[in-house]
């Protein structure tokens, strides 16, 4: 009487998934800071994102040419 259940195989491609945890962690870290700083946000919290941007960049970029993944 019911048709058979949807079933799809999802597969999480590995730039997502290091854009997602990428993305997590630096929020994480970011909050930890603004709170342990009152909000108050300086240079060097500035100076940490713009590396761990550049790092997430480095990583893609492997991945994406298939050293790494």
């Amino acid at each position: 009487m019911f048709p058979e259940p949807f079933t799809a195989n999802v597969e999480v491609d590995p730039l997502l998934a290091n854009a997602l945890a990428f993305q997590a962690g630096v929020c994480v870290l970011l909050l930890v800071a603004a709170a342990a700083s009152k909000f108050v946000l300086g240079r060097g919290v500035a100076a940490t994102l713009v590396i761990l941007y550049v790092c997430f960049l480095a990583l893609c970029l492997l991945i994406g040419l298939g050293v790494l993944g």
